[in-house]
């Protein structure tokens, strides 16, 4: 019910004002999405993405629901860098998202 996804978004808040945890921001952000803040969602799965910026996962989260918010969707090139690596690369509002190619 709507009452127990919101009172598991008061308890995530609770752990992330007493620590950073990647599991609790994960956990927030997909109860966000049931309920509909979408921007709430994304930015927790911003903060995880902060916190560890090799998470995969919080990156299709993030745009996934970018790509849902944007009424220009989104715009996605696939880029070599300069250590050979290939990557999806996604610019939203200003931020750069690399996805290794290997793990899209």
């Amino acid at each position: 019910s709507l009452n127990n996804i919101q009172g598991a978004i008061d308890d995530y808040s609770i752990i992330l004002e007493h620590m950073q945890s990647i599991e609790a921001y994960g956990a927030r952000g997909n109860a966000k999405i049931q309920i509909e803040d979408f921007n709430g969602a994304a930015e927790d799965f911003k903060a995880i993405m902060e916190l560890d910026p090799s998470d995969v996962n919080a990156k299709r989260a993030y745009i996934s629901i970018k790509a849902n918010l944007s009424k220009d969707g989104l715009k996605c090139m696939k880029c070599t860098l300069q250590t050979g690596e290939e990557v999806e690369r996604y610019i939203i509002d200003g931020d750069v998202i690399d996805i290794p190619a290997d793990q899209y």
